[in-house]
């Protein structure tokens, strides 16, 4: 059984707001994310599935993966327990819109109750 859609963005969406706030900092971990899959700096084609990957430390509790294009001010994200899972029709457009630009992407980890962001 999932969660309501509607909880399950409110609790990201939170836990993104939580880790931005000047008040309430995540603490910046100045590595990169050990994914998996790994695709740290790869180059995606327009036309590619979305690159849903979980992190592979199993003492993450929760993660926000918020994704920014350099052509375009909106962003994307997932939020679960296990993995980034990102809606396809949604990727689709975003990589549409950010052709030949540049992607960031932000996670956020809730991890034995402190916030970490990579």
């Amino acid at each position: 059984m999932g969660y309501p859609l509607i909880d399950v963005l409110r609790t990201g969406q939170r836990l993104k707001e939580a880790c931005i706030k000047k008040n309430i900092e995540a603490k910046e971990i100045k590595q990169l994310p050990e994914i998996f899959p790994d695709y740290i700096g790869v180059t995606v084609p327009v036309n590619i599935a979305p690159l849903n990957f979980n992190m592979t430390d199993d003492d993450v509790d929760e993660m926000f993966v918020s994704v920014a294009g350099s052509k375009t001010v909106e962003e994307i994200s997932s939020f679960g327990k296990e993995y980034a899972d990102f809606d396809v029709e949604e990727w689709h457009d975003f990589l549409r819109k950010n052709k030949g630009g540049k992607l960031t992407v932000s996670v956020f980890v809730l991890k034995n109750g402190e916030r970490f962001k990579y």
